[in-house]
């Protein structure tokens, strides 16, 4: 409110009017008001659902309409209309509603507006509920603070980056932004900017106007004419030339990988594994096969919109055909590798490696990112306990002017701030000195992690979180230790808790904070992110300096670039890439000002390697002992 008063014409007005009645408006500030913003798809569309409900045996099977009515159900007891909120209704950490019905009654920016469902619209007026979505916008619209994620906000950043409205804030009008966790800016950034299409996005965009083996989808809800009809073939031969389309792809990616099969000259004998990721350094892989059936069911669709008069199916058929374009226009981009400076490459996530997905990024964020943000009339405050290295660094950045080049933000105002934490009384360190070198041939290193792991989790009784960086090292190590613990006697009541052994993410964490005597073993994703304060996690082992993987398409096209321009790019990327993530690593220990523990290290690097002092000067200052 002081913020307001000060503005020109208030102030001119305070001028002239007496000052002890404009301070009659301060004895009553407004309330602060802060709102969590979650995407809208996660938030359940009530008019879309009502539409749902009533054509429910032309869009969906037997199932399918099963878990519509569990939803239309869980709609009358909501109080927010969100899938977390369904969470806590089902009763069990994780449950979601089927993909495909959800995808019928979500929020969606084509079939759910202000206009639709808001609270003036002839929806609403005619006595349904408001839609959950809209109601939460009206709630951000208002409030002095919004909290999100920096995914959802990068995409919010990407709808709404054009808008005139916004050419003094970013997302919304005159707003500035604080990034927490920053160090993670470039990596969910350079997502957003690229490209990930995968084969099941291509199923379900034509499953939603119909799917050819259940016969069902939004074409069925509509009356039959020769329009609809001509709709339907497109689409069944749509998916055919998809599937087409992707089963090549496998092929065409299984030639990439084949120069890397092993000699057959070679003594052992193991099968190579499948590939993962393959890189494509060259455009047009395949024909684009699909771009004019795509341009023709949509010019299919447009007129039949323009036809018809049934407004809701208008909207549901608007919001299909806008998936369809951004299929058609990220197809064409990533086989024509039409952007400078990206790499470009085939990715096959998951056990089964069955979705296949076309994947591009930007080699380097900085450019966008400094014209995207760091150049627009507004402020931007970027924190995080990991963004610094150490002033004595082989690396040529050092301090905060690594973070700061990567996004572009040379020049930037910037400070580094103390712990409030007392690390030498809270943490000891203890490097492991004789261990086997992890880049050596064999399984030495392998062989010796067990024994060093044991060890330290007979010292703190569990309560540790083992970090690896691979996840077949992971999994063998733990069964390992898993199988010494269970033969000894000091082993009894300390759990195992395996990372990808089919429990999420969130749950595989609870767990471990519920049990203070388990061992939680995990990779990528338990270095950063896991707050487990208290006597639950009192050890952390890191079995490896985390060097980035050379094998991944975009380091690959990092390390390249560094070298093209006469860089080197072990000290200028892959050592201080690694250097921050075991910070990430060490950090997991102490959250508060009362934990303590230790941090155990088993890569002997940190002690017989020249860049091991940028990891030892990475760690807080505490007692360091060598073993």
């Amino acid at each position: 409110d002081l913020q307001r008063l000060l503005q020109k014409e208030i102030l001119q007005k305070i001028l002239k009017e007496p000052f002890q009645n404009w301070l009659e408006v301060l004895k009553e500030p407004k309330p602060f008001q802060f709102a969590m913003l979650t995407g809208r798809s996660k938030y359940l569309c009530t008019r879309r659902l009502e539409r749902a409900v009533r054509r429910a045996n032309g869009l969906f099977t037997d199932p399918e309409r099963q878990e519509l009515q569990r939803i239309y159900e869980w709609s009358q007891t909501t109080q927010n209309g969100s899938l977390d909120d369904m969470k806590d209704y089902y009763g069990r950490v994780g449950r979601k509603p089927d993909e495909k019905v959800w995808a019928q009654v979500c929020s969606e920016l084509v079939a759910c507006s202000p206009k639709l469902c808001g609270k003036d619209s002839d929806f609403v007026k005619d006595g349904h509920p408001m839609c959950f979505f809209q109601k939460a916008r009206n709630k951000y619209h208002s409030a002095d603070l919004v909290v999100l994620n920096h995914s959802l906000f990068f995409s919010l950043l990407k709808v709404r980056g054009d808008e005139k409205n916004n050419s003094k804030g970013l997302i919304f009008p005159n707003d500035f932004v604080v990034f927490d966790e920053a160090h993670s800016l470039e990596k969910i950034a350079s997502q957003h900017v690229g490209i990930d299409l995968r084969r099941l996005q291509v199923r379900y965009a034509l499953n939603r106007l119909w799917n050819p083996k259940t016969k069902k989808g939004q074409m069925t809800v509509l009356p039959r004419s020769a329009g609809s009809e001509k709709i339907i073939k497109q689409v069944e031969q749509m998916y055919e030339d998809a599937e087409n389309f992707f089963d090549e792809l496998e092929k065409a990616g299984e030639k990439l990988a084949s120069p890397l099969k092993p000699n057959p000259q070679r003594k052992d004998d193991k099968p190579r594994k499948p590939w993962k990721t393959i890189r494509v350094r060259h455009p047009n892989l395949l024909n684009d096969s699909l771009y004019g059936p795509l341009k023709a069911l949509r010019e299919q669709l447009v007129g039949f919109i323009q036809q018809t008069k049934d407004k809701e199916t208008n909207q549901e058929l608007g919001a299909s055909n806008d998936h369809l374009a951004d299929i058609q226009s990220n197809l064409s981009r990533w086989l024509g590798q039409e952007e400078e400076d990206y790499v470009y490459w085939l990715e096959r996530p998951g056990k089964s490696r069955k979705n296949i997905s076309l994947c591009a990024s930007p080699i380097h964020i900085a450019d966008w990112f400094r014209k995207e943000l760091l150049d627009r009339n507004t402020s931007l405050i970027l924190t995080s306990a990991t963004l610094s290295l150490a002033e004595s660094s082989n690396s040529t950045n050092r301090g905060l002017d690594y973070f700061a080049f990567k996004i572009g933000g040379e020049g930037v105002p910037a400070k580094q701030v103390g712990s409030p934490f007392d690390y030498p009384n809270q943490m000891r360190v203890y490097l492991a000195g004789e261990m086997p070198d992890p880049k050596a041939r064999g399984k030495d290193f392998e062989d010796a992690l067990a024994p060093w792991i044991l060890q330290s989790l007979k010292e703190s009784r569990g309560k540790a979180l083992v970090l690896f960086t691979n996840s077949r090292l992971m999994k063998d190590v733990h069964d390992a230790v898993r199988q010494s613990l269970q033969k000894s006697t000091w082993g009894e009541g300390i759990r195992t808790l395996l990372q990808g052994d089919g429990v999420s993410h969130p749950k595989l964490l609870e767990q471990f904070k519920q049990d203070i005597d388990s061992a939680l073993f995990g990779t990528d994703s338990f270095w950063q992110g896991v707050d487990v304060p208290g006597e639950a996690l009192s050890n952390v082992i890191i079995t490896k300096l985390p060097f980035p993987v050379p094998s991944h398409p975009l380091e690959e096209a990092r390390i390249e670039s560094i070298e093209a321009q006469g860089g080197n790019s072990f000290f200028e990327h892959s050592l201080p890439e690694a250097v921050l993530k075991f910070r990430q690593g060490v950090g997991r220990l102490i959250r508060t000002k009362s934990d303590e523990g230790i941090i155990v290290v088993l890569d002997s690097r940190i002690v017989q390697k020249r860049y091991g002092q940028d990891f030892l000067a990475a760690i807080p200052q505490c007692p360091v002992d060598i073993v």
